[in-house]
């Protein structure tokens, strides 16, 4: 069974939150099917509600919630790493490499082909076309601290 990792970008704060715990707190993201429901995502259901909530000690019963379906957009990791072994999510700019040329592009979910894909340009590229991924493919950014990457498209 794999692991679905997600971040999160809330709108407002422009900050980018991940679910992760420490020594002190534990940080999790829950689905909603209806409000107050957890529901449990998987590959054949579209989840509209969500949020990360963060539980410490304290407030182990209620939890503070970081970001949610409201104020935020959540990004699925894709399951592969860059050069520097930084996990990539969808809405990240990342240079790849065909035939020895670099080319900027963002990655994208491709829901229709259930499958991710890195718009170059506003041209598809599959990750099968890139030569070499994890040795040479490089994060650049992503679209919501650095925009100008949408601009390239």
């Amino acid at each position: 069974m794999s692991t679905h990792i997600y971040r999160a970008w809330h709108k407002e704060q422009k900050k980018m939150y991940r679910p992760k715990n420490d020594e002190n707190s534990m940080c999790i993201l829950e689905f909603y099917e209806e409000e107050g429901q957890i529901a449990y995502p998987s590959l054949h259901i579209q989840i509209e509600s969500w949020a990360i909530i963060k539980y410490t000690k304290e407030d182990i019963e209620e939890g503070t919630k970081l970001v949610s379906s409201s104020s935020g957009v959540l990004m699925q990791s894709i399951g592969l790493s860059d050069k520097n072994g930084k996990e990539i999510f969808c809405g990240d700019g990342i240079r790849v490499y065909i035939e020895n040329t670099a080319l900027d592009g963002v990655v994208e979910d491709d829901e229709e082909n259930a499958r991710f894909i890195i718009n170059v340009n506003g041209n598809e590229i599959g990750f099968q076309n890139v030569n070499h991924f994890s040795s040479k493919t490089e994060i650049i950014g992503d679209i919501y601290t650095t925009p100008e990457l949408l601009t390239k498209q």
